[in-house]
Order: C-alpha cells, then sequence, then structure tokens
C-alpha cells in the first residue's frame, strides 16, 4: 500500500482544522475587541485582568496552533511516513492541541476563583502535550526524509 495515500485523510482533517480553527479563533479576537471597545466591566475592571489575560492566550494559541495546522497539512505529502499510522498521529495531536489549549485558556478565564483562573485551565497542559506530541512527529518525519527525494512530491 502506497504510505502517502495514508496520509491524505490527516492532511484533510488538517487542512479543515486549520482554516475552521483560524476563523473560528480570528472572530474571537474580533470579539475580545468589541468587548474592549464598548468598555464591558465584567471584562475590562481592574479585578478582572486574570479574566482578559486568560481569554487572550486562547485566542493567541488557538490562532497560532490554527496556522500550525494547515502549515502541517501542506507538510505532509512533501514527507514519508516511516509508519503507518504515523500522519494520524501527528494529526490528532495537532488538532488535539489546537483544541484543548485554548479551551483551557478560555474555560480558566470564565470561572475565576479569589483573581486566579478555574479549573478548565487544567486541559492547558494537556493540550500543550498533544501538539508537542504532534509537532515532534512532523519534524521527525521531516528529517527522516530521504534527501535525494527533496523537491518530488510523493
Amino acid at each position: 500500500m502506497d504510505e502517502t495515500l495514508n496520509a491524505v485523510p490527516a492532511k484533510l482533517w488538517l487542512l479543515r482544522s486549520g482554516w475552521l480553527g483560524l476563523l473560528f479563533y480570528l472572530m474571537a479576537g474580533i470579539g475580545l475587541e468589541v468587548l474592549h471597545g464598548w468598555k464591558v466591566p465584567w471584562y475590562l475592571d481592574v479585578g478582572q485582568s486574570s479574566r482578559r489575560l486568560m481569554w487572550t492566550l486562547a485566542h493567541t494559541h488557538g490562532s497560532l496552533f490554527s496556522v500550525v495546522a494547515v502549515v502541517a497539512a501542506v507538510s505532509l505529502p512533501w514527507v514519508r511516513m516511516s509508519v503507518t499510522k504515523s500522519a494520524g498521529c501527528v494529526a490528532w495531536g495537532i488538532m488535539g492541541g489546537q483544541v484543548l489549549m485554548p479551551l483551557g485558556f478560555f474555560l480558566g478565564g470564565v470561572w475565576l476563583k479569589a483573581g486566579e483562573p478555574g479549573v478548565g485551565v487544567f486541559l492547558v497542559p494537556i493540550g500543550a502535550a498533544m501538539m508537542l506530541m504532534g509537532v515532534a512527529g512532523a519534524t521527525w518525519a521531516v528529517w527522516a526524509r530521504d534527501p535525494s527525494a527533496i523537491g518530488q512530491k510523493r
């Protein structure tokens, strides 16, 4: 079985996840700007600085990780995956990090306790570990590529 066929579904999922995530997280950023522009007290008051930080981190990480998903999708056809399921592991790691880390920041800002993030923030290290796993797998695949085959799409 041609190993590039195994990368096609992962590539499609990463492209969809990346572009949809970028749309969602950019709209969330615009929403944060609207809250700031309208001077909404429960967002801008001095006691809400943790909420602002958490939600800004959610927007920033979500947008960045969405771009990482698109870059990974574009990269997958150019690399040889040594294990048939490695493209799927890369995709699940990146998509999991793209969702869980920003969600953890967002939920941490929703339920504040004495100015500290809520329990949702515990999703952040899980999402970070998943993103690290996905990016490490993609990095390994790029470095494992036969240098004489560079420029030849598989």
